[in-house]
């Protein structure tokens, strides 16, 4: 019953809202933290779809060599659509 004489919290959402854009892509570096990914090889069920992401070497703002991944969405009814992500590296389904 105390809580009902406090102040309310604001609102979900009120708060910091997440970046823009990733650390590489403002050409920060973190010597501690690196982030790598891989790209799952297709399931049965996907093979003969066409690819979902395509992956390029760029270079941040620093002249740096890192990888994006463009995720290709064709769903664009339901707000899917195409998104890019930059990752100090990205191995393909193929890596071992």
């Amino acid at each position: 019953v105390g809580y009902l004489g406090q102040t309310a919290r604001p609102p979900k959402g009120s708060g910091p809202s997440a970046p823009k854009q990733t650390a590489l892509e403002l050409g920060l570096d973190n010597q501690d933290f690196k982030v790598f990914v891989r790209v799952r090889p297709p399931l049965p069920r996907e093979f003969g779809q066409p690819a979902c992401c395509s992956i390029n070497d760029v270079e941040d703002p620093k002249q740096r060599l890192v990888q994006q991944i463009l995720l290709h969405r064709d769903d664009a009814a339901r707000g899917q659509a195409n998104a890019e992500f930059i990752f100090e590296r990205i191995f393909t389904s193929e890596a071992s």
